[in-house]
């Protein structure tokens, strides 16, 4: 007999920080601009989730009991025509086996075990039949009230949908939100960087006295095996020339050339000697942050690449030690350095708040300590 159980079956070196760090208001207000709007759309997205997971089980659910009712009245009306097919046979039998009067058939039913114990036993199993098809009749009930509360639940799945599409529609508005926001940072970053390229770089220019202190003895500094032609040629192929500047000697005889890529927000600068002929170091400062525009970061690794190539031209390998130093760089302190050492170059790299700083210079002075 069918029943409703049946049914629902690199290294790194670590040292105190060269230069001073500078922050700026835009910045900062750039940054937490930034993070507000990070936050905002998290939330959006977190509520947009959970809205959506509600929606789905309550869907979930009307189908289930849907699927169960149809089982119920199927099992329903199966156990209605065994039941009465069981109860016609019984009364067939009964007529059967009925004499023509009530003395008789009690004496015979006395008489006979046999029909004794059949008519026991079809009374028993009317007794049975009668229960389970109240049973069912109660299972019926009770799933005809589950599908007069359907209609409730159709009105709350469609309110749970139009919440929904109202959600999606906010959310999407606050993902452009928080791109215009990610734009208007990234500018500021460049307008930051490239104001900062611009101005003179004279730190090193003592003040001016009217009695001027006698001149520092010359300082003996190692060169790197890269002419000033060299430098200088790889400032004007990859940075604007309009943005190219240089800095007086000053009284060590050290000239100082800057230049900009104003596309890119990159800042190069190289130190040489007063009569042009030597380079002593050359640094590069690009953004490499993971969440800038993929477009942009392919760039300026082409762009670092070829900056190495330039300045390290004994570096068998510089593209994938670039790789593993801006992993192992990210979400580091500024004063944490990263310093690779050859018998020609020495490589110094840190990371400034995703901007990426590469320094090469000649490793003379750390090879004889």
């Amino acid at each position: 007999m069918t029943s409703l159980a049946d049914l629902n079956a690199v290294p790194l070196a670590v040292g105190p920080r060269v230069r001073r760090r500078r922050y700026s208001i835009s910045r900062m207000c750039c940054i937490a601009i930034a993070a507000g709007a990070t936050t905002i759309a998290l939330g959006v997205a977190i509520l947009y989730s959970c809205e959506t997971m509600q929606y789905q089980e309550a869907a979930s659910e009307a189908t289930h009991l849907a699927q169960t009712l149809a089982h119920v009245r199927t099992a329903a009306d199966l156990q209605a025509r065994q039941t009465t097919a069981l109860i016609a046979a019984l009364r067939k039998q009964l007529e059967d086996n009925r004499p023509a009067s009530h003395v008789t058939a009690f004496t015979s039913a006395a008489s006979d075990p046999d029909l004794r114990r059949q008519l026991d036993l079809a009374q028993k199993n009317l007794t049975a039949a009668t229960a389970e098809n109240a049973r069912l009749d109660d299972t019926l009930h009770a799933a005809q009230s589950q599908l007069a509360a359907i209609p409730d639940l159709k009105a709350a799945l469609a309110a749970a949908d139009s919440r929904q599409r109202s959600l999606q529609s906010a959310c999407d508005s606050l993902r452009s939100q928080l791109a215009y926001l990610q734009t208007q940072q990234q500018s500021l970053k460049d307008q930051l960087l490239i104001a900062a390229a611009q101005s003179t770089d004279d730190s090193d220019t003592p003040p001016a006295a009217a009695d001027p202190p006698p001149p520092p003895p010359p300082e003996i500094r190692w060169a790197l095996g890269v002419s000033f032609d060299k430098a200088r040629g790889f400032a004007s192929l990859c940075f604007d020339r309009e943005s190219i500047h240089d800095v007086p000697a000053d009284q060590r005889g050290l000239h100082r050339i800057a230049a900009t890529r104003a596309s890119n927000a990159a800042l190069f600068r190289f130190t040489s000697d007063a009569s042009r002929q030597r380079v002593y170091d050359a640094a590069l400062s690009v953004s490499l942050a993971a969440d800038g525009p993929r477009d942009r970061l392919l760039e300026n690794t082409k762009l670092v690449q070829l900056f190495l190539h330039t300045f390290a031209p004994a570096f068998r390998d510089p593209d994938a030690w670039l790789d593993k130093a801006v992993k192992q760089l990210a979400g580091h302190d500024p004063s944490d350095r990263l310093v690779l050492l050859d018998t020609t170059f020495k490589i110094t790299a840190y990371n400034d708040g995703g901007t990426f700083t590469f320094k090469v210079e000649s490793p003379h002075d750390d090879l004889e300590d």
